[in-house]
């Protein structure tokens, strides 16, 4: 699939993507000490995999990445239907957004510490 769409392409769905995540005011404080460009280069490894191009993460390596953030269940459904909005927005397929996000939401558990959804009581948890 993203081989038909190309990078260039997946570059600019994953910038308007965390357009609309730092915008959000439920998800832009799990990114506000790390830098924008840091970000938009490890979503788009993690697009381009969830768009059958090669996996660059392992779930192991994700789990660990996540750990400190407490990220509920709520707050991840809310980003991969901003997930959804930023591909509908470049011309991306519905089937072809539904696979990719069926993609991301297979890295979930290794996402998600926190069943409550509502981004309540959050605050990042010290790293060791």
């Amino acid at each position: 699939m993203w081989q038909r769409y190309g990078l260039s392409l997946v570059n600019r769905i994953v910038a308007e993507f965390y357009r609309a995540v730092l915008k959000s005011e439920r998800l832009a404080r799990y990114f506000e000490v790390v830098p924008r460009r840091a970000l938009v280069d490890h979503q788009a490894a993690f697009m381009m995999a969830a768009m059958g191009g090669p996996t660059s993460h392992t779930d192991a390596e994700i789990a660990a990445a996540h750990s400190h953030l407490d990220i509920s269940e709520g707050d991840f459904d809310h980003m991969m239907e901003l997930l959804r909005t930023s591909m509908k927005q470049f011309g991306i397929e519905s089937a072809d957004i539904e696979e990719a996000v069926t993609r991301y939401e297979r890295l979930k558990a290794a996402v998600v510490t926190r069943a409550d959804g509502d981004g309540r009581g959050w605050a990042p948890r010290a790293t060791v």
